[in-house]
């Protein structure tokens, strides 16, 4: 008896999970549990904290990418139809904005196919890359180029991660500032600082918008209008054990710190 009574407490747990379903991710709780069965209600209950919020982030996402969708496809129906409907320049500007919807469509899909790539590959082999050559290949082709100032350039500061992610994460990052800023006011590109950390040394790369009348908005991670760009950003930096932070600056706008783990030379 006392054995089948000592049991109790862990049949009772048995059964809660029996009996949930898949979308019930509350705690569990276990009545009377004896002092060995509570780290594992414990760990249980992290777990389910946990996998919600992974589900609730891929639910903002699915929802953005949705947007992300609609939007182009929708303006490019209505351009078409506009182009069928006219002749001679107002046609072929119609035709032209249906072509910007295009490319805007084409430019999610390649950012959706990145993070399928990402999620099905937990590590990506990679010799590393250097931050400035990286910070080369996005300023060379950037829309807005001019609002971008780069201070303490660094030369030698190698990171461990793909060059090609590297610029996807420089990219969308800008991108996000430049379309999100308020009116046309600059933007500080700074990779001067390194830090040694408990998980190892990072280059530190920080983006200041430097803000402006109406202020700005480029923080807002869940904001279906910011798109898939600061998404694909935190799930890149978080793979290769860096990490993305914001806050408001002095001047109205926002600062962004990317931290990107140095290539060691050991």
């Amino acid at each position: 008896m006392g054995i089948r009574g000592g049991l109790r407490p862990l049949a009772a747990l048995r059964d809660q999970l029996r009996r949930r379903t898949p979308e019930n991710l509350d705690p569990v709780t276990v009545d009377r549990a004896p002092s060995e069965l509570v780290p594992v209600v414990e760990t249980l209950n992290e777990l389910f904290n946990r996998v919600a919020s992974s589900l609730a982030w891929e639910q903002r996402f699915a929802n953005s990418a949705a947007h992300e969708f609609r939007t182009p496809l929708t303006a490019i129906k209505t351009h078409l139809h506009v182009a069928s409907r006219v002749s001679g320049e107002p046609r072929r500007q119609a035709l032209a904005n249906a072509g910007k919807g295009v490319a805007q469509l084409q430019s999610v899909t390649e950012q959706l196919l990145l993070l399928s790539r990402l999620e099905r590959n937990n590590a990506v082999a990679s010799e590393g890359c250097l931050i400035d050559r990286a910070v080369e290949d996005v300023l060379e082709d950037l829309p807005g180029r001019e609002r971008v100032r780069m201070e303490n350039r660094c030369k030698e500061g190698r990171v461990a991660l793909p060059r090609a992610l590297v610029v996807v994460v420089l990219r969308n990052l800008i991108d996000n500032a430049l379309k999100h800023s308020a009116g046309s006011c600059e933007l500080i590109l700074d990779c001067s600082d390194c830090e040694a950390t408990a998980g190892g040394s990072h280059l530190r790369v920080t983006l200041r918008d430097r803000g402006g009348p109406g202020g700005s908005d480029s923080g807002s991670v869940s904001s279906e209008s910011h798109g898939l760009g600061l998404p694909i950003v935190h799930m890149v930096v978080n793979q290769f054990g860096g990490s993305l932070v914001s806050e408001h600056n002095e001047a109205g706008g926002m600062d962004w710190q990317l931290a990107l783990p140095l290539l060691s030379t050991g």
